[in-house]
């Protein structure tokens, strides 16, 4: 719900109790699938290389796709590595700019700290999707998989993690910047204690009745 409100695309998730032949097998999570309805409920054009990358894969790599019109074609990946490559910090932002869709990126890193999603991208290479939008030309990257949350809530704010992507922004003072503005804003727009405890609260309530 976090990611959704932030902007960055994410599968919905709900629960569910299932019953098989009158027998109560228990709570389970119910998690939307990433296919092209998925898809569609977020960019105009649903046709994109989804890549679905194995642990410790970055976009240099080539990534297995589970969903495009054409899997053999990575160029914008291999234009997204170069631009994370780019010598010049000036140069380099304006490059990624140009093919990752930075926003959403900048909100992904900033909800991997305040999170503390310690096996996403930002810190791990893993539990993420990528995803080109053809029609805006840039690629999208999303989480999945969130799983081990609020480890470490003393964590720093700014990561030395893995990821190429993180570390050709980060290393930018403008991306830097763009950051640290960002992970402030967040942290006020959506990080309201009050509203989050509520928020379990009422998750809570709804389970209670269902755990035997």
């Amino acid at each position: 719900e976090l990611f959704l409100r932030a902007g960055v695309p994410v599968p919905r998730a709900d629960y569910a109790t299932v019953e098989l032949n009158g027998r109560h097998l228990g709570l389970y999570v119910l998690v939307e699938g990433w296919d092209k309805r998925f898809l569609k409920r977020h960019f105009k054009d649903n046709q994109g290389n989804l890549y679905d990358p194995p642990q410790g894969y970055d976009i240099h790599r080539v990534l297995p796709v589970s969903s495009g019109a054409n899997p053999d074609d990575q160029s914008e990946l291999q234009a997204l590595a170069a631009a994370a490559a780019e010598p010049d910090p000036a140069r380099r932002l304006s490059r990624l700019e140009q093919t990752l869709d930075l926003d959403r990126f900048l909100s992904l890193l900033a909800l991997d700290v305040l999170l503390w999603n310690w096996d996403g991208y930002a810190m791990n290479l893993n539990n993420y999707r990528v995803f080109h939008d053809r029609a805006a030309g840039r690629v999208v990257l999303m989480p999945h998989g969130l799983d081990q949350l609020f480890w470490n809530p003393e964590g720093p704010i700014v990561l030395s993690g893995p990821g190429r992507l993180s570390g050709a922004v980060l290393d930018t003072a403008e991306g830097r910047s763009r950051y640290l503005q960002r992970l402030a804003r967040l942290r006020t727009e959506l990080f309201d204690s009050d509203a989050l405890r509520r928020r379990v609260q009422e998750l809570a309530d709804r389970l209670r009745p269902t755990v035997r």
